[in-house]
């Protein structure tokens, strides 16, 4: 409410009344103190709460301006004052309804990026809703269904309002990421270290492509024959599964180093000829069954062939010796 007056006397002091209750009766509950001096001749603004006991419909209001050094101040609603004046005006008290209560509830407020969220709205006295999602994304639908992209901590915030006024809620949304996988790998002749370099993963699942596999997080494969290998690691999290695939040639199946010189023996298994392949000078080469004896012996220098046609099938051992150096080679006889 705003009033101005005329007369600008430091001890000019306004007052009003308002007949809430509409009994026709100006109570003490119901008086409002709008200026008091200052020689300034306004406007002058106040707010004033309408009870929520008010009576609806047309009620009066009284202002009285009045002198408060003079000895017949008045500051009462009725009567006469001197220095003074006394108005009256008609306000009309509508209801605008009960403000709304803004309230929402989720299924969970920890999901996995990409999965749908219902929200559903409990609010009371609401005419309109107005959602904000925490990623740019809005809403005006009553129970909206969002989806978030990327994982993170978002703040949802719903404002509902009517003709009585508006109310916020907010709530915390964690959506977590989904599983990444990934790995490299070192190579040492026939034999593979892998790492895995995955994320937000708590379970692995490998295969090498040579019909062998591992739940293990980092293994270590031996292949064993040399080729190109299609390697799949699938990891699992809590918020799903992803699987990251790799081309892996193998070549250093069958070679061995002695005195510093390589040495190449394939096939392994093998059926009626093996081949040494080597640039190595006075070597010798036995082949040993498992109970001890000597099936094949001789001495060579350079690439050798060793025929097996006669053997038998079998798990032997291939030993090569050269200048007090000696290595040991499983083989395989079909």
């Amino acid at each position: 409410m705003s009033v101005s007056y005329d007369m600008t006397y430091d001890s000019d002091e306004v007052l009003a009344w308002i007949d809430w209750n509409a009994n026709h009766i100006f109570e003490d509950s119901e008086k409002y103190l709008v200026a008091n001096g200052g020689g300034d001749e306004g406007p002058y603004t106040i707010d004033i709460t309408v009870p929520l006991d008010a009576a609806l419909g047309a009620t009066r209001m009284r202002i009285r301006l009045h002198d408060t050094s003079s000895s017949q101040s008045n500051d009462t609603p009725c009567g006469n004052s001197s220095y003074g004046e006394v108005e009256d005006y008609t306000v009309n008290v509508i209801s605008l309804g009960n403000a709304p209560t803004a309230s929402f509830t989720v299924l969970s407020t920890e999901v996995c990026v990409g999965t749908e969220i219902s929200f559903q709205d409990n609010s009371s006295n609401t005419e309109t809703w107005s959602w904000s999602f925490g990623d740019q994304s809005v809403s005006s639908q009553q129970n909206p269904v969002h989806t978030y992209a990327e994982s993170g901590t978002y703040t949802v915030t719903l404002t509902v309002s009517n003709s009585g006024g508006t109310d916020t809620e907010t709530l915390q949304i964690t959506v977590n990421p989904a599983p990444i996988a990934g790995f490299t790998f070192t190579q040492e002749l026939s034999e593979i270290s892998f790492t895995d370099n995955s994320t937000h993963s708590n379970s692995y699942s490998w295969d090498f492509g040579d019909g062998t596999s591992s739940t293990e997080q980092n293994p270590v494969h031996d292949f064993v024959n040399n080729g190109t290998y299609t390697v799949v690691q699938t990891v699992t999290g809590d918020c799903g599964t992803q699987a990251h695939t790799e081309e892996i040639t193998v070549t250093g199946v069958g070679v061995f180093y002695l005195n510093q010189e390589p040495i190449e023996i394939y096939p392994n298994p093998a059926s009626d000829v093996v081949t040494i392949k080597t640039d190595l000078v006075d070597f010798e080469y036995r082949l040993v069954s498992l109970d001890g004896r000597v099936v094949v012996s001789n001495k060579a220098s350079g690439w050798t062939q060793l025929f097996i046609n006669d053997v038998s099938a079998g798990v032997y051992q291939l030993i090569i010796e050269s200048h007090q150096q000696k290595m040991i080679h499983k083989l395989v006889i079909q």
